[in-house]
């Protein structure tokens, strides 16, 4: 069977392609908030010191919340990926990496903190 999702094709496209937003002074404000969406990609993080031992909800928020990333899925030593609602409670050294969206831009800032390796 299958499922009908508007506009999935166009979520895939965006985050499997890695557009800059070329943001233009007299576009809309929807057209200027899809370009801005555009330039978000899939990328791996690896939590770094600043982030052992934090509840992986206030990892999650921190990555959210400070650099506009959205974190899909862990990947814990001795396991697959897995889903943030199902993974470990706190963010430990056994968590080998994230899955998230995010910018370059943010995953730039992002890789000057202690938070990601």
């Amino acid at each position: 069977s299958s499922i009908r999702v508007n506009g999935i094709s166009t979520l895939l496209t965006n985050l499997v392609l890695n557009l800059s937003p070329n943001v233009a002074r007299d576009d809309l404000p929807w057209a200027e908030e899809f370009k801005r969406g555009c330039a978000h990609t899939l990328r791996i993080v690896q939590p770094g010191e600043g982030a052992h031992d934090l509840e992986m909800s206030e990892f999650v928020k921190i990555l959210f919340f400070r650099f506009n990333a959205v974190v899909l899925a862990t990947i814990a030593e001795g396991s697959g990926p897995s889903l943030v609602l199902d993974g470990p409670k706190t963010v430990s050294r056994t968590i080998l990496a994230a899955l998230v969206i995010i910018s370059d831009e943010m995953l730039e800032l992002l890789s000057l903190t202690n938070l990601v390796e």
